[in-house]
């Protein structure tokens, strides 16, 4: 399935509507917590949600940091040197410039991604989702009032 409008927008549109509650219940969870945790002799709930807002969303920051590495470890690839380059400039350069021909001589990572290595990274993004899931489901306590 290509990226196209017809994708991308619904797929935009759902993930707004969908992350709009998500945070919404991670921060008034968050809130409770800080509520459970304080005590009056040491610090105010709003200090706790402080932290552990903090915390949150560095987990999240780190997601992304995360991700990128794993998509750099798994999409590089050794670029051998080109040397027919450096011999083509005055056929690419000036009137006879075009952005294809430069793109497919030059930069080996404009090259589409094999389908091993596609299926590699939804494989290890969809493993970590489902071991976060697990993490969720039995690590998070449920807070009762």
């Amino acid at each position: 399935m290509d990226a196209t409008y017809y994708t991308l927008i619904p797929g935009a549109i759902l993930i707004g509507i969908a992350l709009g509650p998500i945070y919404c219940a991670a921060c008034t969870y968050l809130k409770v917590l800080a509520q459970v945790f304080s005590r009056p002799d040491e610090s105010t709930s709003n200090t706790l949600v402080v932290r552990f807002l903090a915390v949150f969303y560095m987990f999240i920051n780190l997601s992304q940091v995360w991700g990128n590495v794993v998509s750099a470890f798994v999409l590089s690839r050794e670029a051998p040197y080109n040397s027919s380059v450096e011999m083509t400039v005055s056929r690419i350069c000036g009137a006879n410039f075009c952005p294809n021909d430069v793109a497919n001589e030059a930069d080996p990572n404009l090259w589409r991604p094999s389908k091993y290595e596609v299926d590699t990274i939804i494989k290890i993004y969809l493993s970590c989702t489902v071991i976060a899931f697990f993490i969720v489901m039995f690590g998070v306590s449920s807070l009762s009032k």
